[in-house]
């Protein structure tokens, strides 16, 4: 048969083979919205449970709202739970807290080490330099300072004297 010919009308009685007719569309919907009706019987619908939130002790870490700029001294230990902020602290703690010097060399590869990345260096007004350097990992918290001090001892050492937070 040749389905590239136009059918004529007294030719509308036979259907071609593959092709259905507009009854048979309709039978073929009517059955397919049955097995539809009949699917949705079968499959319990979820109610949505609106549970009151329980209060925690300890908020999560998502949920906690930080100041924009914050100091190591004002440090939310909850911070912890990211590991790039983890290792920042496990590295850069001892030099902050026992004011011991170090090269700006070598803090810049501690700080490369602890994920933070882009680090620069400025001069403020107070004879204090500070590195900068963006923390792409370190969860709310985007960007942290170092405030630096000369060593007086070594001309070639700093002293940090600062390090500040930012979060988003």
């Amino acid at each position: 048969m040749n389905y590239n010919r136009i059918r004529d009308k007294e030719d509308d009685d036979t259907p071609l083979s593959g092709i259905f007719t507009e009854a048979q569309r309709q039978d073929i919907r009517k059955k397919l919205e049955e097995f539809q009706d009949k699917h949705k019987k079968y499959i319990p619908t979820e109610e949505k449970k609106t549970e009151e939130k329980k209060e925690r002790l300890i908020p999560f870490l998502n949920d906690q709202t930080y100041r924009k700029e914050f100091t190591h001294k004002s440090y939310p230990t909850e911070l912890d739970e990211i590991p790039h902020i983890m290792l920042l602290r496990t590295h850069i703690w001892p030099y902050i807290i026992n004011q011991q010097s170090i090269t700006i060399a070598e803090l810049q590869f501690l700080a490369e080490k602890s994920g933070i990345e882009g680090t620069c260096i400025n001069t403020s007004t107070n004879q204090l330099l500070i590195l900068n350097g963006d923390f792409p990992k370190g969860g709310h918290i985007n960007k942290i300072s170092f405030y630096l001090k000369q060593d007086m001892h070594n001309s070639e050492t700093v002293i940090i004297k600062e390090l500040l937070f930012h979060s988003n």
